[in-house]
């Protein structure tokens, strides 16, 4: 039967062939068939046996039991059960925790002086007095320079290891209770809002409805005075602004441009008929406006008057959707406009912009 006992998830095989190699049997010269370890060639259980009874068998016979303890090893059931069962079977139990394992986020129920750490020196050093121990080696076949040096060659192997296939950081038992009621009271904040929100949607549902019973009962000029008062008219102004502007400009294209504008720009599929209007189309064509193509004719940006309009078109269109969930002035626009809120709409440009567009 084994004298060593290696409780370990099977994850971590290299960071327990590394304590195999370097430690107990490169620097401490224990052989290998004193050794039992689930997943090591040589070590391991033979083919056919019952794994249970082998490992409960092996706990039971070994003088020493490391329990190497990572994150993977926390959330095996496997290695939970043999953790218990080592305490009560095996000989001597040593806890070796790897990190980001620490004292707090460890969660045994032993005492954390019990606890050892597998990258610590001076806890390579305790394991090996206890193994010199209990397993009864000579003092003179430990040489002080072998252990020192297999012990540094360990530390760094395994610390190389951890850096290219790291574990996530673990939770202590009062991170994980402060997180709880972290949760807990967002939970409550929560429906706070959500019972304000409906509270909310609520009023501002009377309050529309009151409104639209003022308008009724007031005429239209003491409603825009009211309205005036409460809603967001500065913004109003700037939109007037804004639509005044591009106005202007598109006062400088004439006739079926402003249709080859207006299509072009809201990339609707609308069939324009150029019959009737040689003389602006030539005009438009002497002056760069447009330019000829394959089949008809297309809008030139590049050029001065068009870039003009372009970009009061733009400057509009940018102010629109900065805007688009402001309330109060949403509330403003349809108080004085009944059409969509939308460039690409031909009511808008009729009615706000106060342009005509025709198509034929």
């Amino acid at each position: 039967m084994q004298r060593i006992f290696i409780s370990h998830a099977s994850k971590d095989k290299e960071i327990v062939q590394a304590f195999m190699d370097e430690i107990l049997i490169g620097a401490l010269g224990i052989k290998i068939t004193d050794i039992f370890c689930t997943t090591t060639d040589g070590t391991k259980i033979k083919s056919g046996n019952d794994w249970r009874n082998d490992i409960k068998e092996h706990l039971a016979g070994s003088k020493v039991t490391f329990l190497i303890i990572t994150p993977n090893y926390k959330e095996s059931e496997i290695c939970l059960n043999e953790m218990g069962a080592a305490w009560v079977l095996s000989g001597k139990t040593i806890p070796l925790i790897v990190e980001p394992l620490n004292y707090e986020s460890v969660g045994l129920l032993q005492e954390v002086k019990q606890v050892e750490k597998i990258k610590d020196g001076g806890s390579l050093d305790r394991i090996r007095d206890v193994l010199q121990e209990d397993l009864e080696i000579p003092a003179n076949e430990i040489p002080t320079d072998r252990w020192s040096k297999k012990k540094d060659y360990f530390i760094n192997k395994v610390s190389a290891h951890l850096e290219s296939n790291p574990f996530k950081s673990p939770f202590t038992r009062d991170q994980f209770e402060s997180l709880v009621k972290q949760v807990d009271l967002f939970s409550k904040e929560a429906e706070v809002l959500r019972q304000t929100e409906i509270s909310m949607s609520e009023k501002n549902s009377k309050l529309t409805n009151l409104n639209e019973d003022l308008k009724s009962a007031l005429g239209s000029k003491e409603s825009m005075i009211i309205e005036n008062k409460y809603f967001d008219r500065q913004s109003m102004e700037e939109f007037m602004l804004l639509c005044e502007k591009t106005k202007k400009a598109l006062s400088k294209a004439r006739g079926i441009i402003l249709g080859m504008i207006f299509v072009d720009y809201s990339e609707k599929k609308i069939f324009l008929s150029f019959d009737g209007w040689d003389s602006i189309i030539q005009d438009a064509l002497a002056r760069d406006v447009i330019f000829e193509s394959e089949f008809s004719f297309d809008v030139n940006w590049d050029n001065p008057t068009m870039k003009h309009i372009q970009s009061s078109i733009r400057d509009l269109e940018k102010f629109i959707s900065k805007n688009d969930e402001n309330k109060e002035f949403l509330t403003a626009y349809e108080s004085k406009f009944e059409v969509p809120l939308d460039l690409s709409n031909l009511d808008f440009w009729e009615e706000v912009l106060e342009i005509s567009v025709p198509f034929k």
